[in-house]
């Protein structure tokens, strides 16, 4: 076989409507993940919902985040 099934990895940028901040966030299932922000089940969004996707890239390996939103430092993107 050549391909192999491989479980995706996404980093993620997210952008507030309300106060227009910006999000980073990683997951290896960027559907559910967010819909866990809309639903405003996630600490660091929920209070500033409705956020937006407005960035994503999709990895086959792991990288160094953890499954965790955290807030865009200044010059991010």
């Amino acid at each position: 076989q050549i391909f192999s099934q491989t479980e995706m990895h996404y980093v993620y940028v997210l952008k507030s409507a309300k106060d227009h901040h910006l999000y980073y966030g990683y997951t290896n299932d960027l559907n559910g993940h967010m819909r866990k922000h809309k639903d405003g089940k996630v600490f660091s969004t929920k209070s500033r919902l409705p956020v937006a996707l407005i960035y994503y890239e999709a990895y086959t390996n792991e990288g160094p985040e953890s499954d965790t939103s955290k807030p865009a430092g200044a010059g991010t993107i």
